[in-house]
């Protein structure tokens, strides 16, 4: 008796990101690879994929509010520039809380026993949409105040 498991290629995963691609230009690609890794049944790899995800993410997202201090931003730790950048209640928390189980994913043990890779995916999810948020928000205020000084740095498509 067989039993079918699985086919190979498997096809790649894509999700796009159009607003985060404002600020992020490697984001997408990142978070795409654990994507399709996670498909491939690589869980152990997606969820160190996803936590690189949510590091380009978050720092590129402060360099586009930050631009005079992206040398600085890039070099530190993702828990301190959390701390030292991201001014939204939500978003630092969600950023917070990713980071605490991606950071799970790449160690020996756990300290979030309890979570899985689906929960860090829930909480990049909502890491991610806080950041669409601000920068939606920001496109809006350039388009209905055009006086009023931007906020973040928006990258050219």
């Amino acid at each position: 008796m067989y039993a079918l498991e699985g086919t190979l290629p498997y096809t790649p995963v894509s999700e796009d990101f159009p607003l985060i691609d404002l600020v992020s230009e490697r984001f997408s690609e990142i978070y795409n690879q654990a994507a399709t890794a996670e498909s491939c049944g690589l869980a152990d790899i997606a969820g160190t994929g996803y936590r690189k995800a949510l590091e380009f993410v978050v720092k590129d997202y402060c360099i586009a509010l930050h631009p005079l201090e992206a040398e600085q931003i890039r070099r530190k730790f993702l828990k301190n520039v959390i701390d030292d950048y991201i001014e939204s209640g939500k978003l630092k928390r969600a950023a917070t809380l990713t980071t605490w189980l991606g950071n799970d994913e790449g160690h020996y043990e756990r300290r979030w026993a309890d979570k899985d890779l689906s929960d860090l995916k829930a909480l990049l999810s909502l890491t991610i949409a806080f950041v669409q948020e601000e920068i939606q928000m920001e496109q809006y205020l350039r388009s209905m105040q055009p006086d009023v000084p931007e906020r973040i740095h928006l990258r050219e498509k």
